[in-house]
């Protein structure tokens, strides 16, 4: 269209090559337009302002943007014998070439503006109540992720839902939350590719994330077979290390490299690392379980840099000690079910037992020694 070509153009370039059918100024003495007659100016006149140069008027609908600009063109006010219309006009072009208005890409809202959402401010403050937030839940198909899940919707929250696999549980809650639990599955914290596939495909639905639950963990490659150290393999506790210590890491990771988290330090979230009491030095005082402990006591000192390193980029951090709990994991061994101890969990995120951030709480309220 004309009007590209002409907003393309610099403002050096002379108005009568930009708007060519304009009247063309000569000096006094060499413009022989002064010998014509009244008529064959009136006519040029006439021409001039119904050419080449008004389709800013006629293809533009009334209220539209042309190059940033408001449709000042389209008001610009005529007189009875058209001078002072092409005058005008040439103004205001004139004005238009010359003032620094981005072009139309960069002038563009972010798709969806979901970036401009993700950086807003929320009413979330980390320790606070987790109400009307937005907080991701990882191993969520099942025993605690799940109780978590039904306990975070019925606060009204937001809940972004990674698993493997998702359960008919899972589902059920997701057909009855309208719409507030969004189900991944595919989602592996073993799989570095997987979790950046979450993270990535969360950037598109909304906001940053106000609360992080890393819940995702096993006990073994097969349970408690390789409990002893007997039992132990390199292989097992490789395993379980990935899973319980290093997938947490990843997930922080990547939330972080798409801005869902510590994009702004002014908008700042929480992640709860969901750990246990075996990763204690000082309460073990019954030995054996060698790759779930090892894997927590990591997870608890990766948690402890990670809470130095990003406290300037607004991300806290706190270790949540479910308990015993009666689930699949543990094979139902536990002493409480998931459903008190997701009750629990919550309760420390909210720093209703104390400050979260500095001491190690378990689902009750009790202090746990490192």
């Amino acid at each position: 269209m004309r009007a590209r070509s002409i907003h393309a153009r610099s403002p050096a370039v002379p108005l009568a090559r930009a708007f060519p059918c304009l009247p063309r100024e000569r000096s006094s003495a060499a413009s022989p337009s002064r010998a014509l007659g009244a008529s064959t100016r009136a006519r040029r006149i006439a021409r001039a302002s119904s050419c080449r140069a008004d389709p800013f008027a006629r293809g533009v609908p009334s209220g539209s943007r042309i190059f940033g600009h408001s449709d000042d063109l389209r008001r610009t006010p005529r007189s009875r014998d058209g001078v002072e219309d092409v005058r005008s006009m040439a103004r205001t072009a004139a004005r238009v070439l010359a003032s620094p208005t981005p072009s139309p890409r960069r002038a563009r809202a972010p798709r969806g503006a979901t970036r401009a959402a993700m950086s807003s401010p929320t009413s979330y403050v980390p320790r606070g109540p987790i109400e009307r937030a937005r907080v991701a839940v990882t191993g969520a198909n099942r025993g605690i992720g799940l109780e978590l899940c039904k306990a975070l919707l019925a606060r009204e929250n937001v809940v972004e839902a990674g698993c493997r696999r998702a359960s008919d549980a899972l589902r059920a809650l997701e057909r009855s939350s309208d719409g507030r639990l969004i189900v991944s599955e595919g989602v592996d914290v073993g799989d570095d590719a997987a979790i950046d596939a979450w993270a990535r495909a969360m950037t598109t639905r909304g906001r940053r994330l106000d609360v992080v639950v890393n819940n995702a963990g096993v006990v073994g490659t097969n349970g408690y077979d390789a409990w002893d150290l007997e039992t132990t393999t390199a292989e097992e506790m490789m395993h379980v290390f990935k899973i319980n210590c290093v997938g947490p890491t990843l997930v922080v990771r990547a939330l972080l490299r798409h801005g869902l988290i510590g994009a702004d330090a002014n908008a700042p979230s929480l992640v709860g690392n969901v750990t246990s009491k075996v990763g204690s030095v000082e309460d073990n005082g019954s030995g054996r379980g060698y790759s779930y402990r090892a894997s927590k006591s990591a997870l608890n000192i990766v948690t402890k840099s990670m809470s130095i390193d990003l406290a300037s980029r607004g991300v806290h951090f706190a270790l949540l000690h479910p308990g015993w709990v009666k689930t699949d994991m543990t094979e139902s061994r536990g002493l409480i079910d998931a459903e008190e101890s997701a009750r629990g969990l919550i309760r420390v995120l909210q720093g209703e037992f104390g400050d979260c951030e500095r001491f190690w709480f378990d689902y009750k309220g009790d202090k746990i020694p490192w």
